[in-house]
């Protein structure tokens, strides 16, 4: 396909911004551009921004409270809420595979817990540590902080 030519005009501080981000990736601005373009029409910028939303935030702190206390303290809204969270950060397959499987695990465990939400002496089996199937804590707390580095997460 036969390129065409796009001028575009920035802030000194956006190309400055662009400039550096060019030199660390060993690309000159042009390509650099290009693949912005291309990422955002592709929809691959979409995964990135499941990492700062309310939501996933939500998710985190919530996965780190179980950790804590397996207990609930959510009514059955609150869960199915939770639930549909866990399905769009995992549809947007925006995560290391392992760590994927570890959230359908917690969703799977969630929607154990809904079926049986009046059952005596309930909790979440996903953060009883030292189970085979205990949620990866650290995994999940590794890829936050590589993310936040990448500066794909505003901490």
């Amino acid at each position: 396909m036969k390129s065409t030519i796009l001028t575009v005009r920035v802030t000194g501080e956006l190309y400055e911004k662009l400039s550096n981000d060019s030199f660390e990736l060993g690309i000159t601005n042009s390509e650099n551009v290009r693949s912005i373009i291309k990422k955002h029409f592709s929809g691959e910028h979409i995964g990135n921004e499941i990492y700062n939303s309310s939501d996933f935030i939500f998710l985190i702190a919530w996965l780190f409270e179980k950790k804590a206390n397996r207990y609930n303290n959510c009514n059955k809204q609150e869960l199915i809420n939770l639930t549909k969270i866990l399905q769009k950060v995992i549809s947007s397959n925006c995560m290391p595979s392992h760590l994927l499987e570890e959230l359908d695990n917690v969703l799977n465990d969630i929607n154990r817990f809904i079926k049986e939400f009046d059952a005596e002496n309930n909790h979440f089996r996903f953060c009883v540590p030292y189970q085979d199937d205990t949620f990866d804590y650290t995994g999940i707390m590794e890829y936050i902080v590589y993310k936040a580095s990448e500066n794909k997460i505003q901490l």
